[in-house]
């Protein structure tokens, strides 16, 4: 299904309530997809689609100032989301952070995430935001994708997570100009 669909660049828009239900399914099945070797098998089996999506609808009805979350879309379908906002460890370097990324494991390496990020980086600049950090486990393959997309190595910390300390890192854009205007 998505192969015909992965030939045309996703819409990206601002979320709404009402992308909660498909915003959570994506979010649950990206996190038993990517971490099923980094955090318990019991924990990740137990992720609720219903719970999670309470809690996106919630998040967008009564949104922090300044955070946002944006989904990409093809053929009507969400395909993915992201979360942006102020860096929430007030670092002064990074004022920006991108605080989470998700897309449907069908959906990866489909141009889909880097989209999501530029959309992303240009929102925060708009907010007088022009630089940005996103947090990501150590063990994630991910890793390499936001290397390919320019950023530079900007920290690690341990994080409390299913039990579990889990080294994370971060990568930064001092600048995202590039990032926004490639």
């Amino acid at each position: 299904m998505w192969a015909a669909a992965a030939a045309s660049p996703p819409t990206i828009r601002p979320a709404l309530p009402d992308d909660a239900d498909a915003i959570a399914r994506i979010h649950v099945a990206s996190w038993q997809h990517t971490y099923a070797d980094l955090l318990p098998a019991d924990f990740l089996s137990h992720l609720s689609i219903a719970d999670d999506a309470r809690r996106w609808r919630r998040t967008m009805i009564d949104a922090r100032p300044r955070l946002f979350v944006y989904v990409a879309e093809r053929a009507g379908a969400l395909t993915g989301f992201a979360v942006g906002g102020p860096n929430h460890l007030h670092d002064e370097l990074y004022a920006g952070e991108l605080q989470a990324i998700y897309l449907d494991p069908e959906c990866e390496r489909q141009g889909i995430g880097t989209a999501l990020v530029r959309a992303t980086a240009a929102h925060l600049a708009e907010l007088g935001m022009p630089s940005m950090i996103v947090w990501v486990l150590a063990g994630n393959s991910a890793r390499r994708f936001y290397e390919k997309l320019g950023g530079g190595s900007a920290g690690r910390r341990q994080l409390r997570l299913a039990g579990r300390w889990l080294d994370a890192v971060a990568y930064g854009w001092l600048d995202t100009t590039a990032l926004r205007h490639p």
